[in-house]
């Protein structure tokens, strides 16, 4: 994670230097801070995620000792758990393969369509989130 936030400011830092004006070099930190938004409006669903997986191995035990008294089969109870790992997965994948750090070759317009997928493929983790989260607590309510 420390090596994820020095290469935020290192993004930062060099889309200004090199910029070569000022309305590119503030174009950049936009579109930084609007990954950046779309990035911290799904990372605190992670603590959702955990405190469903933990109902969802109380229900496991439950139908592992005696399946009569549980509402749910191992078999949806796999199920959603197997979704919560899919995102969870979605969501590590896209932290470890943002590059925050570019190559200095790399053009102000290069760096604002990679900022821009990224974005995009964010808000798409949150989309996958919003779904599984909500099919998750539906089974366990």
């Amino acid at each position: 994670m420390r090596y994820f936030l020095l290469g935020i400011l290192a993004l930062v830092g060099s889309a200004c230097s090199n910029s070569g004006g000022q309305s590119a070099g503030d174009e950049l930190t936009t579109k930084f801070k609007e990954v950046m938004v779309a990035h911290d409006l799904v990372m605190p669903r992670m603590q959702e995620v955990r405190k469903l997986n933990k109902a969802l191995d109380a229900l496991r035990s439950e139908a592992e000792s005696d399946s009569s008294k549980s509402v749910l089969s191992l078999d949806e109870i796999n199920a959603a758990a197997d979704s919560l790992e899919i995102i969870e997965a979605e969501m590590m994948e896209w932290m470890h393969t943002f590059e925050a750090d570019q190559s200095p070759e790399t053009s102000d317009q290069e760096r604002l369509k990679y900022l821009e997928e990224r974005k995009l493929a964010m808000e798409r983790v949150g989309e996958h989130f919003e779904r599984n989260i909500q099919f998750v607590e539906e089974l366990v309510k």
